[in-house]
């Protein structure tokens, strides 16, 4: 097994591999020999050791910036300015399903709650 952070972008370039494996290790290499069919590339995500303990150490000493939930901006107030030749847009109104009504209901109350909507 070889760890994805002894490799760089340029070594695996050059070496003309396709990795095909989890996040942190490469599972599987395989040389090509010539263009592999469009369908058979698909793009590799890699995060590197180094970068998941920085991370871990962000999440750490940062809790807010990591916690679940909506983020807020405190004493912020954003505005929209029409022109002049602005023409108001109003779909019609329609009714949420009798099904479905419950769970907008809650997920409304959730938000005001939240201060999310006033």
């Amino acid at each position: 097994m070889i760890k994805v952070a002894t490799w760089s972008t340029d070594t695996i370039k050059a070496l003309q591999l396709v990795i095909d494996g989890a996040t942190q290790q490469i599972n599987f290499v395989q040389p090509i020999d010539s263009r592999p069919p469009a369908a058979a590339v698909q793009p590799v995500q890699c995060t590197p050791a180094e970068n998941q303990g920085y991370l871990s150490r962000i999440a750490r000493d940062f809790p807010k910036l990591m916690a679940n939930g909506m983020g807020k901006f405190p004493d912020f107030m954003h505005r929209i300015t029409l022109t002049d030749d602005a023409i108001p847009v109003a779909p019609p109104v329609r009714q949420v399903p009798i099904a479905r009504r419950a769970a907008v209901e809650k997920e409304v109350e959730k938000m005001v709650t939240d201060n999310i909507w006033e």
